[in-house]
């Protein structure tokens, strides 16, 4: 019997941008793809905003490898909201479909805010589409909740996403460069 999967999370590298961006497009087309009409036409994605989002100094592209391939991925920055200084943003957060509902996304998202914490953030948003049962409630599971902001995107047809916030932990503790980072709460990061 095979030893079952297990995550670890780490810092993405620039050269991984294509893949991620693969990984976007079958992540959104699966995830979105009932959500909008049919004949919607799919954005191009070649992973320039993700290298640039890996090359930035205030974001962090965090990678989940299973296996030792990538599961999926997220973004973590300040806010862009003009009403939300001092806060934390989940910018994006796709899984390759068949990691959906592993513990990829939980390890990304929670490696994801001990950062945001370290970096003195209080709180994280993050925006989702209202019609994304599955999102929703992977969001509500990790104590996020409706802030009561919305708009409608129109680079995907319309659809209405709401800003959903949660508080972060102040108990991150950052570890000296050379071994990489940590926090108080985990020791399963990889030093990068």
């Amino acid at each position: 019997m095979a030893a079952p999967s297990t995550a670890s999370v780490r810092t993405a590298d620039a050269t991984e941008a294509p893949a991620l961006a693969q990984l976007w497009t079958r992540s959104a087309r699966a995830g979105f793809g009932p959500l909008l009409p049919d004949g919607f036409a799919w954005p191009a994605v070649d992973g320039t905003r993700i290298a640039e989002a890996i090359a930035g100094f205030e974001t962090r592209v965090l990678v989940a490898d299973v296996d030792d391939a990538i599961a999926g991925y997220a973004t973590f920055g300040p806010a862009r909201d003009d009403d939300l200084d001092g806060i934390g943003e989940l910018r994006s957060l796709f899984l390759d479909p068949a990691h959906w509902g592993s513990e990829a996304a939980w390890l990304l998202v929670q490696d994801g805010c001990d950062w945001l914490a370290w970096a003195g953030y209080s709180k994280v948003v993050v925006w989702s589409f209202h019609a994304n049962d599955r999102a929703n409630a992977f969001y509500a599971r990790q104590g996020f909740r409706l802030e009561g902001e919305e708009r409608a995107l129109a680079e995907f047809a319309g659809l209405v996403a709401w800003r959903l916030i949660r508080p972060l932990s102040a108990s991150a503790t950052r570890v000296t460069a050379a071994s990489g980072w940590s926090t108080s709460a985990s020791s399963r990061r990889r030093a990068t």
